[in-house]
């Protein structure tokens, strides 16, 4: 796979890359957090934008896929294989635990 320059800046320009896992040998995730002016104080983790990026290998003409949220501050990426294969994001901030599927 090569990260052509226009999936690049559609997807994950703007943003720090937190975490990613791949699901199988054709499914991969990014957990990202957008990115924000160094030379200002930073805001709150919980205030900037997190996304979720995937990529389907296998489905060429349609790869990249998204969801963009506000409110969550260390998001995790994870995979559940058993019952149904799917996404499982993890926020474990202020020790408690948030999990989107």
């Amino acid at each position: 796979m090569i990260l052509r320059e226009k999936d690049y800046k559609e997807h994950f320009h703007g943003y720090h890359v937190i975490d990613c896992v791949v699901r199988d040998r054709n499914i991969l995730y990014w957990t990202l957090l957008s990115s924000y002016d160094d030379a200002r104080s930073p805001p709150p983790d919980e205030q900037r934008t997190t996304s979720i990026v995937s990529c389907f290998l296998d489905e060429p003409d349609d790869a990249w896929g998204w969801t963009r949220m506000t409110g969550m501050r260390d998001l995790h990426a994870g995979v559940s294989l058993k019952p149904q294969e799917r996404f499982v994001g993890v926020d474990l901030a202020d020790d408690a635990a948030a999990a989107i599927t």
